[in-house]
């Protein structure tokens, strides 16, 4: 019988982490009564004295309560040592702020048993198998970019080796180690089978506790920095030149406009990625239209607004 680990690191959040525990215990249950599949349910709480630990005993089978913060991205690469250690067959990390849908497990228990799946992922774009083309940004808009949500893959366990959890720690700076995984898995193998869902039979984006807002292009911070450049520099985890060479350039090649509404609102990441970026001849002419500000010359033609999230 195949063995699921779904592991949920959590912070900030009690209430609604105890209902999304709620929710997990209860599909466990239901799908217990099946039993074509094996789930092993970890909270891993990141040093927050809020949190009435006993209250989650009930509904997980194991609960990390954590004497001190170890920051978000460095709680959910847990996840990947954990799986080791327990000989799991399949991983999901789910977030506390992404509701999980209703048949969430049923949906992946499905895939297992009839897909048998390298990665199931949830999409916001093509549904079904997905062509195989070893490149994680073409991955990412065959699904709509959807990856990026931690809540969105399962992961096959024996995909993931000892160096890429070492690298995910080396790259926690990034806050995407989920990433740092993805793109060494992809880059080492020369075959995968991925299978896609749609996201919202996983979890339900659409529900989170942070709501879409629409903002001038002027008007990014230094969050949404992070998120933008903090995937590009996951990249960089991977072994061979030709792979990030690769995929620096679909980056750079679809996203150097957007460039210059965050280089202003960033830390180091932007110097950074750009740094790095100057190693590949040909990404230079894309970091330099990155300095101008393209977007100010898009909102005199068309002053569209941008999404992006906010707490409600």
């Amino acid at each position: 019988m195949k063995k699921l680990l779904i592991y949920m690191p959590t912070y900030g959040r009690a209430e609604i982490a105890l209902q999304q525990a709620k929710n997990i215990s209860l599909q466990i249950k239901n799908l217990n009564k099946i039993g074509s599949i094996t789930v092993f349910f970890i909270i891993s709480i990141n040093g927050d004295k809020k949190y009435k630990v006993e209250q989650f005993r009930k509904y997980a089978h194991s609960v990390i309560n954590r004497e001190d913060n170890i920051e978000a991205s460095l709680n959910a690469l847990m996840a990947f040592k954990k799986l080791k250690n327990l000989k799991q067959d399949y991983l999901w990390i789910i977030g506390d702020d992404e509701p999980i849908a209703e048949f969430a497990l049923e949906t992946i228990q499905r895939e297992i048993l009839n897909s048998r799946f390298d990665l199931l992922i949830g999409s916001n774009r093509d549904i079904g198998k997905i062509s195989f083309k070893k490149s994680y940004q073409k991955l990412s808009w065959a699904t709509g970019g959807s990856n990026s949500f931690i809540s969105s893959t399962v992961y096959k366990c024996d995909l993931i080796e000892p160096k890429d959890i070492e690298r995910g720690l080396d790259f926690t700076f990034t806050r995407y180690p989920h990433l740092v995984i993805l793109n060494r898995i992809i880059e080492r193998k020369s075959k995968l089978e991925i299978y896609a869902v749609p996201l919202l039979a996983l979890c339900r984006t659409d529900k989170r506790i942070f709501r879409i807002i629409k903002l001038p292009r002027n008007n990014f911070g230094y969050g949404d920095s992070i998120v933008f450049f903090g995937k590009p520099l996951a990249i960089f985890a991977a072994e061979t030149h030709q792979y990030k060479r690769k995929e620096l350039y679909l980056w750079w090649s679809r996203n150097w406009h957007r460039v210059s509404m965050f280089r202003f609102k960033s830390d180091f990441r932007y110097e950074l990625l750009c740094s790095l970026s100057r190693r590949y001849i040909y990404l230079l002419p894309f970091i330099y239209l990155g300095t101008l500000p393209f977007w100010r010359v898009k909102d005199l033609i068309k002053p569209l607004k941008i999404e992006r999230e906010s707490p409600l």
